[in-house]
């Protein structure tokens, strides 16, 4: 094996950790993607049947856009470390 060809154990884990990222957020916005979708033909009719069908798609939106308001809150308020060791650090306190 030559050097050039020889791929260091860091590069390794960049690569892992890009294809973990690119994966994870394939499937979220994916998900965002169809809960939109959803609010725009099913929501407004299943989940307000008594409003305006225009009302109705307004407030499906509304719903949809919520997500996107309470995830940094939600961040905000449960800080966990992304990384493994911090995640261990927390669930293995003994102040839980």
């Amino acid at each position: 094996m030559t050097p050039s060809s020889a791929t260091p154990p860091a590069n390794q884990g960049r690569g892992r950790a890009l294809v973990a990222s690119l994966t994870g957020s394939s499937i979220e916005w994916f998900d965002y993607f169809l809960y939109g979708t959803a609010a725009a033909l099913v929501f407004n009719k299943l989940f307000f049947p008594t409003f305006d069908p225009v009302v109705g798609l307004l407030l499906a939106y509304l719903s949809f856009s919520l997500t996107f308001f309470v995830r940094p809150i939600g961040v905000f308020c449960s800080p966990i470390s992304a990384t493994a060791s911090g995640a261990r650090r927390l669930w293995s306190s003994p102040c839980r």
